[in-house]
């Protein structure tokens, strides 16, 4: 089995680091998955990110990273190799001048190397207004996605769950994920988790595509036809979430 795993609303705190109070629970929780399963971060952040933010106790237990939403995967934990194509970059690029041209309202744009991602204190109403400018200037072949922080871009075919799969081999996915980002993740895997602090939103998308929403309470084996939802948020549902897998595999 192969979980990955989201940062923003899910590992991380509402700080964007991992409580220190929560971190040797969430150490043992790894370590108990330890030769049954492999664990990737899956993010739209890049790698200085994920190395800035999550600790060494902690990234010493996952076997790589997705990156900017899919389109970037390390392998190796320092390494960044770009799966989307020359074209599809270039796009991403003219994209990226475009929006800096208009000056939307937004607190800062993130480094990245093959998508767009816009940080701001309303993500929803950047959402909106990014998708209108899309829609406006009729440009196409790319993905708008939003989360409780930023507004991602990236081309088209690409999220979080391809990410995955690219380097799931073949094996059982499981995807941990708390954000509309992360839609592809939460119902495209085989086993789909989320924390207490999943939006609406998320909630109704997944209801929409006919899976069943479950309270992990509830839960006796893995069932590949609802998504569980945890009873704690954040870097504690995590724990909660990777307990339950810990037994039931």
């Amino acid at each position: 089995m192969v979980i990955g795993i989201d940062l923003h609303g899910t590992l991380l705190d509402r700080d964007w680091f991992i409580d220190k109070d929560l971190e040797k629970h969430l150490e043992e929780s790894l370590l108990g998955l330890e030769g049954k399963t492999k664990l990737y971060i899956c993010t739209g952040n890049d790698l200085s990110f994920v190395k800035s933010h999550v600790p060494p106790s902690v990234r010493r237990y996952f076997t790589g990273y997705v990156l900017e939403t899919g389109c970037v995967i390390s392998r190796d934990k320092e390494e960044e190799r770009v799966v989307t194509t020359e074209q599809e970059r270039e796009r991403i690029k003219n994209l990226r001048e475009r929006i800096e041209a208009r000056g939307f309202s937004f607190d800062y744009m993130g480094r990245r190397l093959s998508s767009i991602s816009l940080f701001t204190k309303n993500p929803k109403r950047l959402y909106q207004t990014i998708g209108l400018f899309l829609k406006t200037e009729k440009i196409e072949g790319v993905n708008l996605f939003w989360s409780d922080v930023a507004v991602d871009i990236v081309p088209s075919g690409y999220n979080k769950y391809t990410g995955l799969k690219l380097v799931s081999n073949r094996e059982k996915t499981t995807g941990i994920a708390d954000s509309m980002n992360d839609a592809a993740l939460a119902i495209n895997v085989d086993y789909g988790f989320l924390p207490k602090n999943a939006p609406g939103e998320l909630l109704d998308y997944i209801r929409k595509r006919g899976r069943k929403l479950v309270n992990i309470k509830d839960v006796s084996s893995l069932n590949q036809s609802c998504v569980v939802q945890a009873n704690k948020e954040r870097t504690e549902g995590v724990v909660e979430i990777l307990n339950l897998i810990g037994r039931l595999i």
